[in-house]
C-alpha cells in the first residue's frame, strides 16, 4: 500500500485491529501515529498471546513494537522469546542481541542466546556465552540467581563431554 495507516488514538482494541492489518500484508512501516497507550496495548496483548502459545501471533506484535517504539529492550526480548519457540533461532539471536545492546545489564538475554546456540546445535559456541557470562559476572552478587542457571548449564556440559569421553574409551 502507498498510504501510511494511521491509527486513531482512540482505538480500544489496537492489537486485534493492527494483526487484522498485518494479516492483509499491510508491512509494519505503514503505522504511524501510534502513542504511549498503543504501546502498552501492543505490549500486554503480545505477551498474552505468547502464554497462550500463539506466538506468531505475538511475533508480528512484539515486532511492530519494536519497529515504532526502537528503544524499547522488551519489545526485541518478546520477538527473540517468540522466535525461539518457533524454532528460528537465527532470527532469536538477532533480537536477544539487539535487547542487550539496548540494556547491557541484561544478562537474561545472554543467556537466552547461549540456548539458541545449544538448541542449534552450537554447543561450543552455546558454552562460550556461558563462560562469558559467567566471567564478566561472578562478582557482582545481584546476578546469584543467574550465575546458578549458568553454573547448571556449564555442568551439563561437562557431565555431556564425560559421557563423551567414556563411550570412545570402552
Amino acid at each position: 500500500m502507498s498510504e501510511d495507516i494511521v491509527i486513531d488514538p482512540s482505538f480500544k482494541t489496537i492489537p486485534t485491529d493492527i494483526l487484522e492489518l498485518l494479516g492483509k500484508g499491510i508491512s509494519y512501516g505503514e503505522f504511524t501515529g501510534l502513542e504511549e497507550k498503543h504501546k502498552e496495548a501492543i505490549y500486554k496483548v503480545a505477551c498474552i498471546r505468547y502464554e497462550n502459545d500463539r506466538y506468531v501471533e505475538a511475533l508480528k506484535l512484539f515486532s511492530l513494537g519494536s519497529i515504532q517504539f526502537q528503544y524499547e529492550e522488551r519489545f526485541y526480548f518478546g520477538s527473540g522469546s517468540c522466535a525461539k519457540m518457533l524454532k528460528e533461532y537465527d532470527l532469536a539471536i538477532k533480537n536477544f542481541i539487539v535487547a542487550k545492546m539496548l540494556n547491557p545489564e541484561n544478562i537474561a538475554a545472554e543467556l537466552e542466546v547461549a540456548e539458541c546456540y545449544f538448541l542449534q546445535g552450537k554447543s561450543s559456541d552455546a558454552k562460550s556465552m556461558l563462560l562469558k557470562i559467567k566471567n564478566e559476572n561472578n562478582e557482582n552478587k545481584n546476578n546469584k540467581k543467574i550465575l546458578l542457571k549458568v553454573n547448571s548449564y556449564l555442568n551439563l556440559f561437562n557431565k555431556k563431554k564425560k559421557k563423551k569421553d567414556v563411550k570412545i574409551e570402552e
